[in-house]
Order: C-alpha cells, then sequence, then structure tokens
C-alpha cells in the first residue's frame, strides 16, 4: 500500500479500479456531503491507476487516495478487479470506516453508525434480495486491522477454483462474526423497478423512509443509461425509480460545470465512452451474469 493517510479515528471508504468508477466515487462523496458529514470525518479512496486530474479533484477535495498494487483476478469477468474493495481491511489509519459502493446514491447521512457499538470487526446490512443468509458488500462498517485483510487474502491463491468474489470472502471468512445491521440500511433500486410489486421491504410505494442507501443493479450502472430513457425501459416502475437515476446525473452534471477544463475534458469523455461501451458479453451473458449479481 501506497501513502500515509493522516490519522484520523473514522472515515467513509471506497475503491476505484477505473476514472469510471473514480468519477463515481466523487459524485458520491460530494452527495454524502450535502447530506451532512460531521468535522474530523475523512474520506479515503483505495485505486489501481487513475487519471491525474481525477487524483488531483480528490485532494481538492479533502479526500485521501491511497494506490494499491493490482490484485489477483476473479474468475468471473464482471468481478474481475472487486478484491481491491477489501483493501478497505487493511486500512488501519482509521479506528472505524463505513465502506460504499461507488454505484450507489445516499438518501440519508451514515454519521451516526460511526458511533453504533458492536462486537466483532465488520457490521453490514443482510442482502435480503437473496435467497439465502447473506450479508451484503455493498455497505460495510469495518474495524480495520491486519489480521482481517491475512484472513481475506488467504483466499486468494483459490480464486480461480472456487469462483470466490468479494462477497463470497466477507460471508465465508467471517459471516458468523458480522454484526448485522438494519434491513433497511440499504436497498437495490430493483425494489421501486415494478410498482405492482412487493418486495423484501414491502411495496414500492411504502417502503421504509430509513433507507440510507440505493444500490444501482437494475438497468445497471447508474452512468449506462439516460433518466428520460428510463419509463420506457421500465414501463411498471415507480416513479422513485427514475428519480433516482436523475438524483445521480444531475450531480455528475454539477461536477462538469464545476469542474477546471484538465478535469472536465475527462469527465465529458468518460461520460461519451461509458454509455456506448457495455460489453458484448454483458448481453451474450445477461441472465447469467444477473444470477451472480442477486448475490452482491
Amino acid at each position: 500500500m501506497c501513502g500515509e493517510p493522516e490519522r484520523k479515528a473514522f472515515a467513509y471508504a471506497f475503491y476505484a479500479t477505473d476514472d469510471t468508477y473514480a468519477i463515481a466515487v466523487i459524485v458520491l462523496a460530494r452527495l454524502l456531503r450535502q447530506l451532512g458529514v460531521g468535522p474530523g470525518i475523512g474520506f479515503v479512496v483505495v485505486h489501481l491507476p487513475l487519471a491525474p486530474p481525477i487524483l488531483a479533484a480528490m485532494a481538492q477535495m479533502g479526500m485521501t487516495t491511497i494506490a494499491v498494487p493490482r490484485p489477483p483476478q476473479t474468475r468471473h469477468w464482471y468481478f474481475r478487479d472487486c478484491l481491491v474493495k477489501l483493501r478497505i481491511l487493511l486500512l488501519t489509519q482509521y479506528e472505524r470506516v463505513i465502506y460504499l459502493d461507488a454505484d450507489s446514491l445516499p438518501l440519508k447521512s451514515f454519521d451516526d453508525l460511526f458511533s453504533l457499538p458492536f462486537d466483532g470487526a465488520i457490521a453490514a446490512p443482510p442482502a435480503l434480495w437473496v435467497r439465502r443468509p447473506w450479508f451484503t458488500t455493498l455497505m460495510m462498517m469495518i474495524k480495520p486491522s491486519e489480521s482481517l485483510w491475512q484472513r481475506a487474502e488467504r483466499h486468494f491463491p483459490a480464486l480461480q477454483e472456487t469462483g470466490f468474489y468479494d462477497g463470497n470472502i466477507i460471508n465465508e471468512e467471517f459471516g458468523p462474526e458480522i454484526f448485522p445491521l438494519p434491513d433497511t440500511t440499504i436497498a437495490p433500486n430493483s425494489y421501486w423497478a415494478d410498482a405492482q410489486k412487493e418486495t423484501p421491504l414491502g411495496m414500492p410505494d411504502r417502503l421504509p423512509k430509513e433507507i440510507r442507501l440505493v444500490h444501482f443493479y437494475d438497468l445497471g450502472k447508474p452512468w449506462r443509461h439516460h433518466p428520460d430513457r428510463v419509463p420506457g425501459l421500465r414501463p411498471k416502475a415507480h416513479p422513485a425509480f427514475a428519480e433516482q437515476r436523475r438524483a445521480w446525473w444531475q450531480e455528475r452534471e454539477r461536477l462538469i460545470a464545476e469542474s477546471p477544463p484538465a478535469l472536465r475534458r475527462v469527465l465529458i469523455r468518460r461520460k461519451a465512452l461509458d454509455r456506448t461501451a457495455l460489453p458484448k458479453l454483458y448481453k451474450r451473458s445477461r441472465y447469467r451474469l444477473e444470477r451472480v449479481l442477486g448475490a452482491l
């Protein structure tokens, strides 16, 4: 691991494997700050190589950036670099970190969780959308330590045999020790994809107000489809389904408008590429991929 972040008690943590995800991290960090972030709470990003203007923008925002080596790749192409996420376990510069997946929309602040007492080293919400006991790794609260990293890392040599990705490793290695956060902490946007379909938390028009984070799962990453296309793609969706994507797009547009020229060029280029670079492999194996994503 490179860099020595300033020692702080708490931080929001993210990871980015390329410029697209790094931009999503910046968008998410801006949205979190709009909801309110307490004094002294840091922002830290572990990452693979990124464009210099993006790193400069993160630094200007007061975010700590930590370049890490590329870990072994997982068997499935979709999760090929997902083990970068597990570097969060090694952020021993912090007493506690709250990790959030970049392709998400925060609805409420997470600050109060930093003072939540819990036994063990990891807390996470149950993934109610998975048909088995499973903790999501889309959002985790972690007390980082060398021992956590070592326990996760020992699964790396067998990745091609086991097919494990970050979610498998966290659940297989730490599952019985994980402190469960409330069911309402996180919800996939698929809960709003059909206004007449009941979800594990209830009907889309009566979902709990306690939901803190929406993860973009249905229709893929938030940058894939313009919000204006959503009604045609999901005609049965609750209005919130399109509104969530529009909120993400609007924040990215504000970021583009407020950025210096070098960063603006990167943002505009990635915006164009991200809407046209959907891999053919995704289309050929969509059913299989959706089954895999169901375990997120």
